[in-house]
Order: C-alpha cells, then structure tokens, then sequence
C-alpha cells in the first residue's frame, strides 16, 4: 500500500512537470539559475583593504556577496575588513525577472549587472580610526554567464520530453492492466525502476550544469568600477568622515586553454597629498593567471604600481581558491612585494559568501 502511495506521489509531481510550460517555470527565472562562480571582489574592498594586490578578480553578477579579510592576521577576534556587495536590481526583481526577459531586454541585462558595494577597515594599530568606502561596479560583457549560453539552456530545457516520458511510464505502471491485482513484490519493483530512472534523469541535469559551469567560467568577462573612501576618527564615525580616496578600475577576463584563465587590470587612485588635498595620482596594473577548474584553482599574479609619494611597488604572488560548499569559497596567497627597492614577506587569507 505504501509504495502505490509513493509512486502515487511522484506520478502527481512528474504529471505537474511534464503538462506546464517550462517557460513559466521558476526553473526558468534569474534566481533559479545562479552561477557557483567564484565571489568577487567589491571596489569599495579594494579601495580600503591593506593587503596587497589591488587588481579586482571578476565574475558573474550575484543577488549579494560578502568578504571577510585578513581573517589570520586580525588577532583571532574580528576580521580587520569587510566588505559587503549586492546587486539591487537582482534582489528586487530577481524572482520575477524570467530568462526570456533577461534575453531579450538590453536594459534589463544592464541594470541586472550593476552591484553596490559597501566596506570597511579598523586600524589595527590605532583601534579607534575605522575606513570606510562605498562603490558601483558594472559588468560591461559576461560570456560566462549561463542564462545568455544557448546551448546550455537548450541542453537543460531539452529535458522537458524526458520528464514527460517518465511520467507516463508512472502512469502506465500505476494504470495498467489490472493494477490492483499486482502482487507487493511487482509493486515494489515498478516503484524501484522508477525511482532508478528518477535519479538517472536528475544526474543527467546535474552533469549538464556542471559541465556548463567547468566549461564558462575561463570566458570573457569584462567589468568597470568605481569607489569612494573615507575615514574616521572613531570606530562609529560619529566625529564624521573625511574623504581620503578615489579609486576607479578596468579588468577583462579570458580563456587559456581548457584549463586556464587570465585575468588583467588596471586601477587609477586619486589620494590625499600632504596638504590634504584629493591631487595623488596612483596606478597599479596587474596581470593574473588561473589554473584548474571552476571549484579549486591556483594562481599567479604579478603586479606594478607607480607612487607618486615614495618609489615604484612590484609585487610577485601565488596561491588558490576553492569552493567549499554552498556559497562559501575560501582564497589565500603568499608572496613578496619590493618598494623601494626593499623585499617585504606577505600572506593573506579571505573568507567570501556569496548567494548560492
């Protein structure tokens, strides 16, 4: 009796699937198809943090992300900066917005693809001054991103007619010929080829995204950003924040093979001088290789910076990124950075949270 209550069950649910559009599907929204790329960078984090490196790691657009850095070197208690990024037009109307709209509206893409970002940083020597910053970014170009892959797409909505033949098959199982006079033992085998053919066709759709995501994430991608910061002379900002910096940045991203991605930037910061007034132009540029696969990867990064107040930075850095689970993904490097001609040792290491 249980298992003609079971496959009852999953005759009703695969019937659902198979006699409606897909297209009105919420498999067929934004939200549904979120990307398990790697979290981002946010301008306004880039503009404060005192790690080194300054060039922005690109990806695809999420509803919010969060980044926790120096997580090592903060002493054990909290984190010396965070930063936080969210996209408002995803989190608006990322329920509603469907992939044909997504498609076929430029400005929809277009305000899709703006994040706001918000981030701060205490003094870990003077623990009563905090930074604090703000930024836009705007992905100009995202050939990763699956909801703009047609094949992908035609893949996994080429399922429908395979969903449907599995609900008929239910239905002939459960409506067949003389269905009540089965005996337990051909129950229980129709629910057990069913439920093999239910876990066949879920792989198959699992294999089809994942392939997609292993096979996007090394594309074109290409972002600008912009950030304002400021700082405090308290931990609250209650005696008001000052403008010290304004920081804009260009980073393109690209394939290298079947494994491989490159990324390069640039940045140009406006500073305070030491009269107080916002003329110090800086600008690092910086190039970045990836090497492995969406989950895990490693890097190597080499970076340039001209400094109007002191001599010229170079950096050399290496290390990885791994996904963890759900839409947390971990980084960390190590590496060596000369200015003035002087070597200094560093390492860092940052927690990201992202929508899944």
């Amino acid at each position: 009796m249980k298992s003609r209550v079971r496959l009852g069950i999953v005759l009703i649910l695969a019937s659902c699937v198979g006699q409606v559009d897909l297209s009105a599907q919420p498999e067929s929204t934004m939200i549904a198809h979120r990307m398990r790329f790697a979290v981002p960078d946010a301008p306004a984090f880039e503009l404060i943090k005192g790690e080194p490196g300054a060039i922005m790691r690109p990806s695809s657009t999420r509803e919010f992300a969060i980044t926790i850095a120096d997580v090592l070197r903060s002493g054990g208690i909290l984190p010396s900066a965070f930063a936080a990024e969210f996209s408002p037009y995803l989190v608006a109307r990322g329920s509603r917005l469907t992939l044909s709209e997504f498609r076929q509206s430029a400005l929809s893409r277009a305000l899709y693809r703006i994040r706001v970002s918000v981030a701060s940083q205490r003094n870990e020597l003077t623990s009563g001054q905090t930074r604090v910053a703000v930024g836009m970014r705007w992905t100009l170009m995202d050939q990763a991103d699956l909801r703009l892959d047609q094949r992908y797409l035609s893949s996994l909505f080429g399922y429908a007619d395979s969903v449907a033949s599995l609900a008929m098959h239910i239905r002939d199982e459960i409506r067949g010929p003389r269905p009540f006079f089965r005996s337990a033992e051909d129950s229980l085998g129709a629910e057990a080829r069913i439920q093999a053919e239910i876990r066949n066709l879920d792989s198959s759709i699992v294999a089809t995204r994942n392939r997609a995501k292993d096979e996007n994430w090394r594309k074109p991608i290409v972002e600008v950003g912009i950030a304002w910061g400021g700082s405090s002379g308290d931990s609250v900002g209650v005696r008001g924040i000052v403008a010290s910096d304004l920081g804009a940045w260009f980073v393109a991203a690209g394939g290298l093979g079947p494994t491989a991605q490159w990324v390069a930037g640039a940045q140009l910061r406006l500073a305070r001088d030491g009269r107080g007034r916002l003329r110090q132009f800086e600008g690092p540029v910086g190039v970045r290789v990836y090497l492995g696969e969406n989950v895990y990867k490693i890097f190597t990064h080499a970076e340039a910076e001209w400094l109007r107040s002191a001599s010229d930075r170079y950096l050399l850095e290496a290390g990885g990124e791994t996904h963890l689970t759900g839409g947390i993904w971990v980084d960390a490097g190590a590496g060596v950075e000369w200015l003035g001609g002087k070597p200094r040792l560093f390492s860092r290491f940052n927690l990201r949270f992202g929508t899944i």
